[in-house]
């Protein structure tokens, strides 16, 4: 890098990881605990982030961009705009009428990533949806404000979509089933304990320094405070087979470890050793009642299994796990997903549980499960039985859902069918 004088210093990458770990953590004058989360970032990460530069098919993130440009100092809103298109790699400016706050620029970014076919803005997710005109939007704000390692999209992929005004977005989803909250599933909870006899311990990442700053990882629990919540993910990947558990970490590599454990100052995930007797009980449970002709078809052994509860164990990992968690019934034949981190958004007070319903946008179906892709809506207008329009009240992570267009193939046509389609959803704020 260049040093004084047109000089040339060189560095240490682990030692360039700690300062700019450092950077990140000092407080910044303003006073935003979500904000200060992600100081400085933008100056490492770059905008063209995971994969590669941009292709022509794959562009990259557009709301990366405008959460970058957000950061600076530029007073005019529309500049703002011009800033994000041009670092984007368009050639355009922004010439319309004058912004009148952060919120308008946010709403014409999040216009602009959805048309170009960046889903991202869909899962976006905040307690407070943002105002336009004096009006709640469909459109919320985002918790990670100062992302800007958001994956390149590709180009015109949003096709769900058929209307938006600022009021309310009109778009195809998926409507599934909402299962009670794992509350008392003794039967399931006993079998985790033939894995697990005492408290389940944790796993703590490597590092490639020892000594490498902490503050990457999320604060600290204890093994107690996290093992209830362990073990019921754990019972929820039994009662759910080996072939749910397998695509679940299939989906967990792609969408979390590789592009998020994986990288900085950590070293590439590897099986925890201590681990082994606890993996082949997870396998005896996960294929207790598996046909021969399932586990034939089915690529997940006890190394599979070492690895999966490595993940389980790691302390980041409490973050897609969560505190509370609900089952998803996805098809006919009993599969399901799991809903997790639910954020819930200031409606969700004033809301009737039993009314609330679950779905997902077309668009957000093979978006990383790290985004929060599932909504929670209630109902705001009825005619004759028929929800003319609904409300969000929260959004959170999808979790090894199986194949949901094969499902509507095969049965979404059934008047008892656990998933439906619905076009032109019309879903406000």
């Amino acid at each position: 890098m260049n040093g004084p004088g047109d000089s040339i210093v060189k560095m240490k990458w682990v030692n360039l990881q700690v300062i700019m770990s450092t950077a990140i953590d000092l407080p910044s004058h303003e006073n935003d605990i979500t904000l200060n989360a992600f100081k400085g970032r933008e100056i490492f990460s770059g905008f063209a982030n995971q994969g590669g530069p941009p292709t022509a098919t794959m562009k990259s993130s557009i709301m990366a961009s405008h959460n970058s440009v957000a950061r600076k100092g530029c007073q005019n809103l529309g500049d703002r705009i011009s800033i994000m298109i041009n670092i984007s790699g368009r050639a355009l400016a922004y010439y319309g009428e004058a912004l009148n706050n952060k919120d308008e620029a946010l709403y014409l970014s999040a216009l602009l990533a959805l048309t170009a076919g960046e889903a991202y803005p869909l899962s976006m997710t905040d307690p407070t949806s943002i105002r336009l005109m004096g009006n709640k939007t469909w459109l919320s704000r985002s918790l990670g404000t100062g992302d800007t390692i958001i994956p390149k999209f590709p180009l015109g992929s949003v096709q769900g979509i058929r209307q938006i005004s600022t009021e309310v977005i009109k778009i195809d989803m998926i409507f599934v089933q909402i299962l009670s909250t794992p509350t008392d599933h003794s039967f399931e909870l006993d079998a985790v304990g033939q894995v697990f006899p005492g408290t389940i311990p944790t796993t703590e990442p490597a590092k490639y320094a020892a000594d490498a700053s902490k503050s990457h990882l999320p604060a600290a629990q204890t093994d107690s405070e996290c093992d209830e919540h362990r073990r019921r993910f754990i019972a929820t990947c039994i009662s759910n087979g080996i072939q749910f558990t397998a695509n679940l970490w299939e989906q967990l590599k792609r969408d979390v470890v590789h592009p998020n454990y994986n990288q900085g100052i950590f070293r590439d995930l590897q099986p925890n050793t201590a681990l082994c007797i606890p993996a082949q009980r997870f396998l005896d449970q996960l294929q207790r009642d598996t046909s021969p002709e399932m586990l034939e078809g089915t690529a997940f052994d006890v190394g599979e299994a070492n690895i999966f509860l490595t993940w389980v164990t790691d302390p980041r990992s409490m973050y897609y796990i969560g505190s509370l968690s609900f089952r998803l019934q996805c098809t006919m034949d009993g599969r399901q997903a799991l809903m997790t981190i639910t954020s819930i958004k200031e409606d969700w007070k004033d809301a009737k549980l039993e009314q609330l319903q679950a779905a997902i946008p077309t668009d957000l179906l093979n978006a990383s499960c790290m985004t929060s892709r599932v909504w929670i809506l209630q109902p705001l207008e009825i005619d004759e039985g028929v929800v003319l329009r609904w409300r969000i009240v929260a959004k959170a992570l999808l979790l090894g859902e199986p194949d949901l267009v094969e499902e509507l193939r095969l049965h979404g046509n059934q008047h008892d069918a656990v998933a439906a389609l619905k076009a032109d959803a019309c879903v406000g704020g």
